[in-house]
């Protein structure tokens, strides 16, 4: 079980975390997803296609989308619903 991967201001935020930006949100993702097991790089701040693809990867998973794009299913988009899940995911350790 991990940790919040987001500040928690940023968990309730509806800005999406997609390909393209970069920051502090950008890292912590990589490291949460470092910790699953669906991110072998060292975490960067950068969401490219790297990223992208482990985040496709670990919502297909845990069953929160596994095919579609960002803009029909949310697949390698963390919006709300899978930021939601992550902190769900984080505090008890399943859906």
């Amino acid at each position: 079980m991990s940790e919040f991967p987001f500040a928690v201001d940023t968990l309730v935020d509806t800005n999406a975390l997609r390909e393209g930006l970069e920051g502090d949100d950008v890292r912590s993702l990589q490291e949460f997803l470092i910790e699953e097991g669906f991110f072998t790089r060292g975490a960067t701040g950068h969401f490219g296609s790297i990223t992208r693809d482990a985040v496709r990867r670990w919502q297909a998973a845990r069953g929160i989308a596994s095919n579609g794009d960002e803009n029909t299913t949310g697949w390698g988009l963390i919006g709300p619903r899978t930021r939601a899940l992550i902190m769900q995911w984080c505090v008890g350790g399943s859906f």
